[in-house]
């Protein structure tokens, strides 16, 4: 077992953390072991300056355990101490819950038999639940609120109905329902993209009888759990009219949920699109860039807690534009959300958008002038913007320089130490329907070398690069 160094322990918390951390343990309210007080002031010495690796087992036992610093005693001081880190962890997750907090009042005062008290609080806490919009947690803290309603009724009482009992009992049902379905859609977008095995949806046909024969009721009251029920629907039937209905209930629901609820309720739509056009239904591009369209008007593609927009999902939006000739927006939407991209490597992703944008519209020299802005540190978007160039030298008719590129790509390849597999495989594949087409288009080729190179990159199962674009390559070809 390993034994536990402080860097180790520390590296639970952050720089604020820390500070609070210090507060806690100096609490006289939790009155912690004074070697734990001293252990963390001969750290904080050191962690100001970052040091904390340098700070040894046996240092800690002289300054802190002096005369005692046994092993025994060690590994308890040590174990002592990630003890009260955790339990600081646990302190402020609590501390920052404030339904955690409130349910836990009530209990106290009902447990103390101060009923009248606690029924009050509860009273006042429901009232505030029922005006937050309808959501998988506001279920959960009006079920337990309900929970403690029951429990207060005077045992006296206990033959008479309990209105709060089957309102307990119905919020259960709506929490789980939302819960399960959540759940099951999850499952099935995790079946749609790897087919390797599947899930138990057990309690599904019981759940959708459920729903369809209160539909009115739950359309009505619960639009959070009616809208996981019609996507569910739609990821197992793949219905049109079922897309259109989820689309329209939305609409009609934007007076209802927050604009962030229906930011995920839109998300959950453009994923799915996206996940049956990744499986070659290319149709569906048109309605997808029409969804994208209507978000921005509504300003729900940023994630609105933190006014950020995915890398995924950027690059995603940006190439279904690309693939439509849809230039215009596209350029719009680079400009737009760019300085939104949640991610460190901001400035490359946008330098690679881009140089698509205006390899697109036939701008070459500033395309590579994008391109060459890209980081060679950050491979991902260094190895997508040098197959770009590859493309680009490729449509010039410039062999020299595309061969040329292949090479420092090659080298790439050779000397990086940090390149996924899945990369490493996807650049080695493009490198070689690349090199073909090449050789073909410099010196010719017959029309079966090009029929045998397009089966087989049609039957090619491992993701490619460039893979459209290679496809009207060889097509072009055949028509010379």
């Amino acid at each position: 077992m390993k034994k536990l160094e402080i860097k180790d322990i520390i590296s639970h918390l952050d720089e604020s953390q820390w500070k609070r951390f210090g507060d806690y343990i100096h609490s006289p309210f939790f009155k912690l072991p004074e070697r734990i007080v001293l252990l963390y002031e001969h750290v904080n010495e050191k962690h100001k300056e970052f040091k904390t690796e340098n700070i040894t087992r046996n240092e800690i036992a002289a300054k802190v355990l002096k005369g005692s610093s046994s092993d025994t005693n060690i590994r308890r001081l040590f174990s002592d101490f990630n003890k009260a880190v955790e339990d600081f962890l646990e302190f402020t997750w609590f501390e920052n819950d404030e339904a955690a907090r409130s349910m836990a009042l009530i209990i106290s005062l009902r447990e103390k038999n101060l009923k009248d008290h606690a029924v009050r609080k509860i009273k006042e806490e429901k009232k505030e639940l029922l005006t937050k919009e309808p959501r998988l947690e506001t279920y959960r803290n009006i079920h337990d609120l309900l929970e403690q309603e029951y429990l207060s009724e005077p045992v006296s009482e206990f033959h008479k109905f309990s209105e709060a009992l089957q309102n307990s009992s119905d919020m259960l049902d709506v929490y789980y329902i939302s819960r399960k379905l959540l759940l099951y859609q999850l499952m099935y977008s995790k079946e749609l993209l790897n087919k390797e095995s599947s899930y138990r949806r057990d309690m599904k046909p019981e759940i959708e009888t459920f729903i369809s024969r209160h539909a009115e009721n739950i359309k009505q009251k619960y639009p959070d759990i009616y809208l996981k029920y019609l996507m569910l629907q739609i990821l197992s039937s793949g219905s049109q009219d079922l897309i259109l209905e989820y689309s329209g209930y939305l609409e009609s629901k934007k007076g209802v949920l927050s604009k962030q609820q229906q930011a995920d309720y839109y998300s959950d739509l453009y994923n799915y699109h996206t996940i049956r056009i990744s499986r070659g239904e290319h149709s569906l591009r048109i309605p997808l860039l029409g969804l994208y369209k209507l978000l921005d008007e509504k300003d729900l593609l940023l994630d609105l807690s933190v006014m950020q927009i995915h890398t995924y999902t950027f690059k995603q939006i940006a190439d279904t534009a690309f693939h439509l000739k849809e230039l215009e927006w596209a350029e719009y939407f680079i400009k737009k959300y760019s300085p939104f991209i949640a991610d460190e490597n901001r400035a490359n992703i946008t330098n690679l958008e881009f140089a698509k944008l205006y390899d697109f519209k036939g701008e070459r020299a500033k395309a590579k002038s994008f391109i060459n802005k890209v980081d060679h540190r950050d491979y991902f978007h260094y190895l997508d913007s040098k197959m770009l160039l590859v493309c680009i030298h490729y449509d010039e008719d410039s062999f020299s320089e595309a061969d040329m590129v292949i090479d420092s790509l090659n080298k790439y390849l050779r000397n990086s130490t940090e390149l996924t597999k899945i990369h490493s495989d996807n650049t080695k594949r493009f490198i070689y329907y690349v090199k073909k087409l090449l050789k073909f288009k410099e010196a010719g080729a017959e029309e079966f070398d090009l029929a045998g190179l397009r089966e087989e990159l049609n039957e090619d199962k491992v993701p490619v690069y460039a893979r459209n674009w290679l496809l009207e390559r060889i097509e072009e070809l055949f028509k010379k």
